[in-house]
């Protein structure tokens, strides 16, 4: 592989800012780009659609993913290192990065981030169908959407649609809010640690954990507002954390 100045982020296009500019939406993808915007990593993106993910990065020597750790064998966030070295899942890409450049740090010895991942995946499946749903139809291009749609949809056994109107809707959100209940769980795990006031997962400190809650926040602000404003009225540690981390979602392409 050839050596390239600045790391490569390979990331899922959206039209949420417009048909004539790209920008990222998933939260997986914005996991990693936090982290490139917070250490200030110079990086490039490489917009890769839907049904070009898997190609593309079989053809880049990418290792697959493990079974039963993913949704796909291929996903993205992928990156290509500086020195050429593939790496793939948000997990694997910011211990590289941490390892490649330590300071300022994300705090991965804390080890929140896999509590608060749980937590963030206890509250996605609650509340995502209708955000779901909305992705093909006003977030992908025109590329990705029907791929999208149909994979979803064999995945689930039945369309988006269906699923928003079974499993969305207000008795998901009744479910999330429930006392004890997935709403509750992630508030808890982001707050409990702290070390002094502040909005983070430590107090003043950022720590990857933050991250992760921030990535499907921004997700679902991107992909459905309704859904957003109704996630965020779940607790307040939410928005807080989302208006803290900010200027690291400003870079989004």
């Amino acid at each position: 592989m050839t050596k390239s100045a600045d790391i490569i982020l390979y990331d899922l296009p959206s039209r949420h800012r417009g048909e004539d500019h790209l920008s990222s939406f998933s939260f997986n993808p914005w996991r990693t780009r936090l982290v490139l915007n917070y250490k200030q990593i110079p990086y490039q993106t490489e917009w890769t659609e839907y049904p070009d993910l898997a190609p593309k990065l079989r053809s880049l020597g990418v290792p697959t993913n493990e079974p039963g750790t993913a949704f796909a064998d291929y996903s993205s966030p992928t990156v290509r290192l500086t020195d050429g070295t593939m790496v793939m899942n948000s997990i694997n890409i910011v211990s590289a990065l941490e390892r490649q450049c330590p300071e300022p740090t994300l705090h991965l010895d804390a080890e929140l981030h896999g509590p608060i991942t749980e937590a963030v995946e206890g509250l996605l499946w609650v509340i995502w169908w209708d955000a779901l749903a909305s992705i093909p139809r006003g977030v992908l291009t025109e590329k990705s959407a029907s791929y999208f749609a149909e994979g979803r949809a064999a995945y689930f056994g039945t369309s988006l649609d269906n699923l928003a109107a079974t499993r969305g809707g207000e008795k998901a959100w009744e479910a999330a809010a429930a006392p004890g209940g997935p709403a509750d769980k992630l508030k808890d795990v982001l707050t409990k640690h702290r070390r002094d006031e502040g909005p983070f997962a430590l107090g003043s400190q950022v720590s990857y954990g933050d991250f992760v809650a921030v990535g499907l926040f921004e997700c679902v602000e991107r992909c459905h507002m309704e859904s957003y404003e109704r996630l965020m009225g779940l607790n307040d540690t939410f928005k807080t954390l989302h208006e803290a981390c900010r200027p690291w979602l400003a870079r989004d392409d």
